[in-house]
């Protein structure tokens, strides 16, 4: 599977509903942390400290290719931020890729969406920096560091 496929897999797994550029960005980000023999290929995400921790501008890059192919829905939150879901389109091939991973990967994927999902964006966010402290070096937040 390319990181585009895996991309459509964590916004699938959302059920059609819409994540935060915080939650994507972190669900793809531990996905390639509890599977990294299965996800991280050569074309895998350079996650790299960022404001808000683990980040990778290609991430949204690779949202925008899966825009223009109708798999995935890019809208504004009230705030402004762009925020991310499958169509129903996207929830098809989704479901088909789905099909072809193991009982134990599918299960993670839909909890890790569903618990960053519950989260509000500071409790992600320190989460994450709980678990990988190394992607708060360059962190916004004043006590993260």
């Amino acid at each position: 599977m390319t990181r585009e496929d895996w991309n459509l897999l964590i916004l699938g797994s959302a059920g059609g509903r819409r994540l935060t550029p915080a939650q994507h960005q972190k669900c793809l980000f531990l996905l390639g942390r509890a599977y990294p023999d299965r996800v991280q290929t050569e074309d895998w995400y350079r996650f790299r400290p960022h404001n808000y921790g683990a980040f990778d501008s290609a991430v949204y890059e690779d949202a925008e290719r899966m825009y223009k192919d109708g798999l995935v829905d890019i809208t504004r939150s009230q705030w402004g931020w762009k925020e991310y879901s499958a169509t129903d389109l996207g929830l098809e091939k989704a479901r088909e890729l789905e099909s072809e991973l193991p009982a134990n990967v599918r299960k993670y994927l839909a909890e890790l969406v569903a618990w960053a999902r519950s989260l509000s964006f500071e409790q992600l966010i320190r989460a994450v920096y709980e678990t990988y402290p190394e992607t708060k070096t360059t962190s916004v937040f004043e006590d993260a560091r």
